[in-house]
């Protein structure tokens, strides 16, 4: 009989985080970008039109304050790295989910998603080892945190598909995930220490094409 899950505490984990934060801001690897006004209004707007259209869809017709939070989120880290790289990715449409799909990236020619989460928790991602297998593997993941009452984001690198499945196989990440029912898809991702740097949108491609042609052998 499997043990119940155990979370860390709120302050377990919040202080694991920052621990981390820290070590990496140290370290040099870590790159601030300011949140402006002008952005925190693109984000609110788009958060407003989604939400609507959400309501529409069974799964999301629940914990409204919750997903709100969750796409501001996701929206201001999205903007924060179309400023970092000077290029407009995001699609601004709204509509059915499943047209959405695809990684944030693709529409300027690389396969990479982007995983925003509010600073002071590590973020949770999806399970690659137990997935399911109508879905396609995500190829790699950029990592962004946002602090909105700082008006910063913060900037953490790339995962490779092999970095997030590493992350995936140490059983400690699953104590950072506060609910147990999500464990069957979720985890939660600290390596930080192993993510991949770039400081341009050049730097991003060249590290797209280099590990793609490692593969291709």
């Amino acid at each position: 009989m499997p043990l119940p899950h155990q979370p860390y505490s709120q302050k377990e984990h919040w202080n694991a985080f920052w621990q981390m934060f820290y070590r990496i801001k140290r370290a040099g690897k870590l790159i601030e970008i300011p949140i402006t006004e002008d952005m925190l209004a693109e984000a609110k707007a788009f958060t407003e039109k989604v939400i609507l259209e959400k309501q529409k869809e069974e799964v999301h017709q629940r914990d409204g304050r919750q997903e709100k939070k969750r796409w501001m989120t996701g929206t201001l880290g999205e903007l924060a790295l179309e400023r970092f790289l000077g290029v407009r990715f995001r699609d601004p449409t709204v509509g059915d989910s499943i047209r959405y799909a695809v990684p944030d990236l693709s529409t300027i020619g690389l396969p990479v998603g982007v995983k925003s989460f509010r600073a002071g928790n590590f973020p949770l991602v999806n399970r690659l080892l137990s997935r399911n297998p109508r879905k396609p593997l995500t190829e790699a993941e950029i990592f962004i945190a946002v602090e909105p009452t700082r008006m910063k984001a913060y900037l953490f690198g790339l995962a490779f598909q092999e970095d997030l499945i590493r992350n995936e196989q140490n059983p400690e990440n699953d104590r950072y995930v506060k609910d147990g029912n999500a464990l069957d898809r979720k985890t939660a991702f600290t390596s930080f220490d192993a993510l991949h740097s770039f400081h341009c949108l050049e730097e991003l491609e060249s590290l797209i094409f280099r590990h793609s042609t490692e593969l291709a052998g």
